[in-house]
């Protein structure tokens, strides 16, 4: 009785459903993130360390107040470097944020009352190689630029931040399912059941693109579901399951949505 290797980390929802100022999404990630076991650390104001695995593996994401309704969300890999540097916004009034962190992901969803706009971040399982085998393993990507402005690069499902070739390059990275071209099946099968995949990523290593992962408490669905709705899926192969959120906000890529872990 095993839980597959991506589902197996540690994972923790929160919904606060009246942020009125993002200092509000700090406090808030601070205290989720730090009360976790295994726990995240805060070296620098603000700037929050995921835990340290068993081979070294770390991410950070940095969290800033830059205004009422502007939260600013950095990630930087094991090697400081910035994976991105991107913005989510709340509405001037206020609105619902839900939260998906865990030791190996961190998510953020402010629900805003036009489109709600998503912060992501995390490392990838590597199984079945080590986890280590492949040193480019972190991701992240936010809804806007680090101006405010939306520029379609964190809008979609799929896109992601990595370095790719040693540059921090946004990408559309989850594997898809399509046949002929210009026909894009989804994922339903013959008598209408509901597929469900994780969310394979593939990067450039020394200009070839590679699949090197898949995040950790995602799964990929069918588009038909509703944002927000929670489905039940298995997670191990003697009948484990977990509780998993429908992502709002992204806009579909090959008929997939994408799905946090939140119980």
């Amino acid at each position: 009785m095993t839980t597959f290797p991506c589902f197996a980390s540690s994972f923790d929802f929160f919904n606060n459903p009246a942020v009125l100022d993002v200092a509000t999404i700090i406090t808030d990630f601070r205290a989720r993130v730090t009360g976790q076991s295994p726990a995240w650390t805060e070296p620098v104001a603000n700037t929050f360390k995921s835990p340290v695995d068993g081979v070294g593996r770390f991410f950070e994401v940095t969290l800033t107040h830059t205004s009422v309704t502007q939260l600013g969300f950095k990630v930087t890999d094991q090697n400081a470097i910035v994976v991105c540097d991107r913005e989510i916004d709340i509405d001037g009034g206020g609105n619902g944020v839900n939260y998906y962190t865990g030791q190996f992901h961190a998510w953020i969803e402010s629900l805003r009352a036009g489109t709600s706009e998503i912060a992501q971040s995390g490392i990838l399982d590597e199984t079945p190689n080590a986890e280590n085998a492949i040193l480019n393993y972190v991701y992240g990507n936010g809804y806007r630029n680090n101006g405010g402005g939306v520029d379609g690069q964190g809008s979609n499902v799929g896109q992601e931040f990595m370095l790719d070739n040693g540059s921090s390059n946004p990408a559309t990275r989850y594997r898809s399912w399509d046949q002929t071209v210009g026909l894009v099946v989804g994922l339903i099968d013959g008598t209408g059941a509901l597929q469900f995949f994780p969310a394979d990523m593939y990067a450039n290593l020394s200009g070839l693109n590679r699949w090197v992962g898949r995040g950790y408490q995602l799964y990929i669905c069918d588009s038909s579901i509703a944002a927000g709705t929670q489905k039940t899926i298995q997670i191990g192969d003697a009948g484990e399951t977990g509780v998993f959120q429908v992502i709002s906000g992204l806009a579909n890529s090959q008929n997939m949505k994408v799905m946090v872990r939140a119980g």
